[in-house]
């Protein structure tokens, strides 16, 4: 198979997708795997005891169960798929801070000495900064709103925030 044939969804990644590979944990997926194709076997051995009163070798009754097992874990992956936590973070980048709107909380910044601010991500999780004035005449004191504007490693350049209608 081409790397192409995968890009656009080859033979076997639409088998796995139809297996339910994917959609919930390795580890899940394999015991949900195991599970089926342990019932399977024990289905399949019970039909031909009743039927011609015997077992398969374990070697024939393989190929019977693992057909009777692929579909079962497909779809037993596919309900367990929409019971199961998703990966899902809050976790937002310190560089989506520029452009947002922080409090001086503590101390007096000016372009040499940082003041600690506050800020609230779009998650509504409040992160705490060292904020200094980008233009070098400023000062912010505490309780002032700035705008971070920039960022330089772990230090937020700001400017001053005065706008009632921005505000709102």
């Amino acid at each position: 198979a081409s790397a192409s044939g995968i890009a656009s969804g080859g033979f076997f990644t639409k088998l796995l997708g139809w297996l339910s590979f994917g959609k919930v944990p390795a580890l899940i997926w394999l015991v949900l795997f195991l599970c089926a194709f342990g019932l399977a076997g024990l289905l399949v051995q019970a039909i031909v005891k009743n039927v011609f009163g015997f077992y398969l070798p374990a070697f024939l009754a393989t190929g019977p169960a693992l057909a009777f097992s692929l579909p079962l874990t497909g779809q037993m992956g596919k309900g367990l798929a929409k019971v199961l936590p998703k990966d899902e973070s809050e976790a937002v980048s310190r560089d989506s801070f520029v452009g947002r709107f922080a409090t001086v909380i503590r101390g007096i910044a000016t372009v040499d000495t940082p003041a600690e601010a506050k800020l609230t991500d779009e998650f509504r999780h409040t992160h705490y900064i060292l904020v200094v004035p980008d233009i070098e005449t400023e000062t912010f004191k505490a309780g002032e709103d700035v705008l971070i504007v920039s960022r330089q490693a772990n230090i937020f350049r700001a400017i001053r925030f005065q706008s009632e209608v921005l505000s709102n």
